[in-house]
């Protein structure tokens, strides 16, 4: 298999790596917080995170 831009590929790796390391973070975090604070405030704090993590990529991905 070809690819026509192979920089795309590390860039891919890299992604996924990030998600994979983000994913892990935000469940260790909620399983720690959830000792001390109830359900109903991690779920909005949790929301603000993936708020500050997808809104470069919304707004890099909009139609021109």
């Amino acid at each position: 298999m070809r690819f026509s831009r192979p920089s795309t590929v590390g860039l891919g790796v890299g992604l996924y790596l990030t998600g994979v390391f983000l994913f892990a973070l935000n469940d260790a975090l909620g399983k720690w917080l959830v000792k001390d604070y109830g359900v109903g405030q991690i779920i909005p704090v949790r929301l603000a995170g993936a708020a500050i993590v997808l809104a470069p990529m919304a707004v890099a991905l909009r139609p021109p």
